[in-house]
């Protein structure tokens, strides 16, 4: 019994002698470590999509070809409140990215309108 009691009373000698060895700095993060968030050509997770009263917050990127499009998504409502997903860009109709401009919103397909020209994206199925 004696000989537990003499391995316990060493063993927390010892660790409280080792704190005060090895100070708690390698368990925090330096102070002058900077944290920054690269959204790239990303969306930052961190701005909401829609705004308090309910409408789609400034959208990242722009397209400045109708060769750069990508249609994404179409998320269709026949009260007019569509919206399609083209470049991870999240648009309404008259909405603007770069030169091109949504013309029309159809539940399989989006109008575009661009330097005096219609152009109609298809989803892929």
């Amino acid at each position: 019994m004696k000989k537990i009691i003499y391995i316990i009373y060493l063993s927390f000698i010892f660790l409280t002698f080792s704190f005060f060895l090895f100070p708690f700095s390698f368990i925090y993060a330096q102070e002058d470590t900077i944290f920054k968030y690269e959204t790239g050509a990303n969306r930052d997770p961190f701005i909401p999509l829609v705004t308090k009263d309910g409408k789609l917050t400034i959208t990242y990127g722009t397209l400045n070809s109708i060769n750069d499009v990508i249609l994404e998504g179409i998320l269709y409502d026949p009260s007019g409140e569509s919206v399609v997903i083209m470049n991870d860009l999240v648009l309404k109709e008259g909405g603007r990215a770069g030169g091109i401009e949504v013309k029309k919103i159809e539940e399989d397909r989006v109008i575009l309108f661009f330097e005096g020209k219609d152009y109609t994206f298809k989803l892929k199925e």
